[in-house]
């Protein structure tokens, strides 16, 4: 986009079928460990949202009985703020990051953005507890990073309520259906005359 944002009708539906293709990678008893903007893509003839790069999924411990260090694979300016405590990565983690990168495409940045990465963790949990993340976003942001960050380690994600939220986000936004057209769809010549 010229701006460098999508607008919140937008950006919730992207990180609609991110959560979809989330929870599809969880069920299946594997973690994501990586959310930026190169892991999703669009197909323009289909218009279907999906995941391109899977490179970082690993094994689900958790879900295996197993005591393993799982680590953040992608850029910490998405990870979750267990990340800078050297914690283990959990399921839980995952949406934590795509709330960030929710986030980062509505309003082109996130606060923490040019941290230096040792004070990075602090930057966020600074952003969060001051509410400063959500401040110009639509409130159904701020519900949803409550949503996730409530969760214990073993919940099961309740992805219906990611979901839910998530449309009334972009509902109250004045977008009335998923497959309406996105911000970038506005920019894109017509598949025939390419």
């Amino acid at each position: 986009m010229p701006s460098g944002t999508l607008s919140p009708g937008s950006a919730s539906r992207v990180i609609y079928y991110f959560f979809k293709a989330l929870e599809v990678v969880h069920n299946l008893g594997y973690l994501l460990r990586r959310v930026d903007p190169n892991v999703i893509k669009f197909d323009a003839a289909t218009r279907q949202i999906y995941l391109s790069d899977l490179s970082s999924t690993r094994l689900d411990p958790t879900r295996a009985k197993m005591t393993v260090h799982v680590r953040w694979a992608g850029a910490a300016q998405y990870a979750p703020l267990q990340h800078h405590q050297m914690k283990t990565h959990l399921r839980r983690h995952d949406p934590e990051a795509g709330l960030y990168l929710l986030v980062e495409m509505t309003l082109g940045k996130l606060p923490w953005e040019g941290t230096p990465p040792d004070m990075m963790g602090s930057a966020k949990r600074s952003a969060i507890t001051s509410q400063s993340l959500f401040s110009k976003c639509p409130p159904q942001y701020a519900t949803l990073y409550t949503i996730v960050s409530c969760l214990g380690d073993n919940d099961k994600i309740d992805y219906g309520q990611l979901y839910s939220k998530l449309e009334d986000a972009w509902k109250s936004t004045g977008v009335g259906d998923i497959a309406a057209a996105y911000d970038w769809e506005a920019h894109m010549k017509p598949l025939e005359e390419q």
